[in-house]
């Protein structure tokens, strides 16, 4: 499941309130407060697979609190913040730190805090039940307040998974997004300070989410070249054919399936593109590894709800979200 917001579908005037009370209150369980007297701008992106929830949110200087009230409503867990642009600031307990590009922080849920975007800030969340966390870490010490140096570890494999699902676009189906948040819950737990259990849990499927990746960008980088398949993939990333559809099993998806995604993926890109309606539908197709244009026009109405035609014409389109 995705779920995307964004305050330009508003007017400038009720923008900030628009995602005040839609998402800062009623998704997020926050008071928000607007900084400066420009037109507020809020974009949020998530995904939600399961009891993990992980997402990118963009909004403009403000500042955020979640009191002993609401915190008191919150589901025990832990949030993530990773700043990938601008500064913020958060503070819980004892804990004080700002947070520039690279950085983040691993904030209690149930327990108040507040926060401030210092200026425009594109931020990834992640958000992991108690639950999650108790499992990786039987034994381990309670949720703390934590933060994420740029130079460790988990913080750069975080957001190198986050941003590597990013750059996945359509081919990011539900399989391929549980994956990615079992992998940042095994993440945060490490952080946390897991057991030995849970640390070998960690690294066992830290290994197997970097291959995953490599083959899911292998796929994204090479998918239209002749003779493209788990042979070729496998001789570049050096390991076994078979090992190449083993990956891919956790995505619920099979190597066919993911790079017929991507290949509809840039035949779409190529015909909602500048000069989209200048192309013929068969060129793009072909170009796009398509053999069959019958084929090709089913299964891009399937997996777009439209025809070729009318994705070129703007016909039944939502606006992307902008990031």
């Amino acid at each position: 499941m995705r779920f995307a917001f964004s305050t330009d579908a508003f007017e400038p005037a009720g923008r900030f309130e628009a995602f005040r009370d839609a998402l800062a209150r009623g998704l997020f369980a926050f008071d928000l407060a607007q900084r400066g007297t420009d037109p507020y701008r809020g974009v949020v992106d998530l995904c939600i697979p399961g009891p993990v929830v992980f997402g990118q949110v963009f909004g403009s200087a403000a500042e955020f609190t979640r009191s002993p009230a609401l915190a008191r409503g919150c589901e025990d867990g832990v949030w993530v913040l990773l700043t990938r642009t601008g500064r913020m600031r958060i503070a819980q307990g004892e804990v004080r730190r700002d947070l520039g590009p690279g950085e983040g922080a691993i904030i209690d849920a149930r327990r108040a805090h507040a926060g401030e975007c210092l200026v425009e800030s594109d931020t990834w969340v992640v958000q992991v039940p108690g639950a999650e966390l108790r499992a990786l870490r039987p034994g381990g010490a309670a949720l703390e307040t934590s933060f994420l140096p740029s130079g460790a570890a988990a913080t750069g494999l975080m957001f190198g998974l986050l941003e590597a699902h990013r750059r996945s676009g359509a081919m990011a189906s539900a399989g391929l997004g549980a994956v990615t948040a079992r992998s940042l819950a095994d993440l945060v737990a490490f952080a946390m300070g897991p057991s030995a259990r849970g640390a070998a849990t960690v690294r066992e499927r830290g290994l197997q989410a970097a291959r995953r990746q490599a083959v899911l960008d292998d796929i994204a980088g090479h998918s239209l070249e002749a003779g493209f398949g788990a042979a070729s993939i496998a001789r570049r990333l050096g390991i076994t054919p078979r090992y190449v559809h083993a990956l891919l099993e956790d995505t619920g998806r099979s190597l066919s399936e993911h790079v017929l995604d991507r290949r509809l993926a840039l035949a779409r890109r190529a015909l909602t593109g500048p000069d989209g309606e200048t192309r013929r539908i068969a060129d793009v197709a072909y170009a796009c590894g398509f053999g069959d244009l019958s084929y090709f026009n089913r299964m891009f109405r399937r997996q777009f709800g439209q025809t070729p035609s009318e994705a070129r014409a703007g016909v039944g389109t939502s606006q992307t979200v902008a990031r």
